[in-house]
């Protein structure tokens, strides 16, 4: 059992993994996009009002900018930023990493779940 507050930062440190492996593994792909699809939801649910209306002015950003290793926050500082800082950064990650992961894992380049899946 994860608490909490180390949630966002556990799945923070293992996103570049899961898209490694979905790239390896492209079967996977659904299986990892369904959970962090849940993750992300769990983390979005925590969120306010306000954080929300910035992370949509921040997806634009996100978009134009692709997901990489060296963008990673360095453990450290991760510890130092409050819960909600740490759940908007991990959020931005998973919906890079999703698109990353539709991306290279698709060849259709999306995915599809019913509503009950989700």
């Amino acid at each position: 059992v994860v608490s909490v507050e180390e949630r966002s930062s556990l799945l923070y440190e293992c996103l570049s993994s899961l898209l490694r492996l979905g790239s390896a593994f492209p079967n996977l792909a659904p299986i990892i996009a369904r959970l962090l699809l849940s993750v992300g939801l769990m983390i979005s649910s925590t969120l306010s009002d306000d954080s929300r209306s910035y992370m949509l002015c921040q997806l634009e950003t996100l978009r134009a900018n692709s997901y990489s290793e060296n963008n990673q926050i360095d453990n450290q500082l991760m510890k130092e930023l409050t819960l909600n800082e740490r759940n908007q950064i991990c959020l931005l990650q998973i919906i890079s990493i999703l698109d990353k992961l539709v991306f290279q894992c698709s060849a259709q380049r999306h995915l599809y779940y019913s509503p009950r899946l989700i």
